[in-house]
């Protein structure tokens, strides 16, 4: 019943944007923009930074991220974790710092930009351990930003998917410490420079929004003349 609502609605529409790439929209005038694209003058200047053998998991610490279950996955693994954000909760902060072993740091406060970005761009890996309940048919800065800065995202297989982009996928946040060392890194980071290159530049989306304007002028020049 809601696909039939949403479906008939949106067809009023004589064009829509849409940020999420795998959603179909039943439109004919209908263009692809995500929500976050490359600025070399932004980005350039963190992604150069060496990277280090850790990981982070960065953002909002909602109720909705399972850090739980991530702490105990890299309690068990003994890798670098660094969890840097505000705590919504933040008894939960004060648990979870109880819960890690030396490994693990838990930074309870909000970044400025800059040190987020420093952060992100200097580890090796990102996690983002999303309840897909929640996160499902959402787009996700800190995953494209993980493109952008050459840093290898671990998220659920879905999320992934829904994004089009590669990482290190998982149904159970618990497969992480079977396929952290088992992946192919470079070709992760290959296949999303390559997608950087071809869906995220700057110029390319502008020149699209462009010709996708331009297809209005036409049909309305066409109604004008009876074409």
């Amino acid at each position: 019943m809601i696909d039939w609502v949403y479906n008939r609605g949106i067809r009023k529409f004589d064009g829509v944007i849409y940020t999420q790439e795998r959603m179909k929209i039943p439109v004919a005038h209908a263009l692809y923009m995500p929500d976050y694209w490359y600025k070399k003058e932004k980005y350039d200047r963190f992604a150069s930074i060496p990277k280090e053998e850790k990981a982070v998991c960065l953002g909002a610490m909602n109720p909705y991220k399972k850090l739980e279950e991530l702490v105990e996955v890299f309690n068990g693994l003994e890798y670098p974790l660094e969890i840097a954000g505000y705590f919504f909760d933040r008894d939960r902060a004060a648990r979870l710092k109880q819960r890690v072993k030396d490994n693990i740091f838990i930074n309870d406060r909000i970044l400025d930009d800059v040190e987020y970005y420093e952060k992100l761009g200097s580890a090796r890996y990102a996690v983002l351990p999303y309840d897909m309940e929640q996160y499902k048919n959402r787009t996700s800065g800190i995953l494209l930003e993980c493109a952008f800065l050459g840093v290898v995202p671990i998220a659920p297989d879905e999320l992934l998917k829904e994004n089009g982009l590669a990482g290190i996928g998982y149904t159970s946040i618990d497969e992480i410490g079977e396929k952290i060392f088992q992946s192919d890194v470079l070709e992760i980071l290959g296949k999303n420079q390559a997608k950087v290159q071809r869906d995220f530049n700057e110029d390319l989306i502008r020149n699209r929004f462009v010709e996708w304007m331009s297809c209005f002028d036409r049909t309305e020049r066409a109604s004008e003349t009876g074409n």
